[in-house]
């Protein structure tokens, strides 16, 4: 009995640091997320309205692509950077980039 108490342990013990794993992972991309919003709020000047459909573009293209939403908001930063409007970044510069 008390080995199988032992062996439960250890799995709870497993599961538990594999949740800690993944909610820091999940944490991490989050930081990163908004740091790259906030970069991208930097360079471009967007209004609040501006940020939350470039927010829910990035996203998305992190949903619908191979790229995650960080690197999707990479790449709204480096359109701005080359001089594209954010009006054609969110009426598809921004898929016209990541395909």
């Amino acid at each position: 009995l008390q080995n199988a108490g032992m062996q439960i342990g250890m799995v709870f013990g497993g599961m538990t640091y594999a949740i800690g794993r993944g909610l820091k992972s999940a944490v991490e991309e989050s930081m990163n997320f908004e740091q790259q919003m906030a970069n991208i709020k930097a360079v471009s000047g967007a209004t609040g309205q501006e940020m939350g459909k470039l927010s829910e573009l990035a996203v998305k293209y992190g949903e619908d692509t191979k790229y995650s939403s960080v690197e999707a908001g990479k790449g709204i930063e480096e359109l701005i950077k080359a001089g594209v409007s954010l009006t054609d970044i969110i009426n598809g510069g921004l898929e016209g980039a990541l395909n």
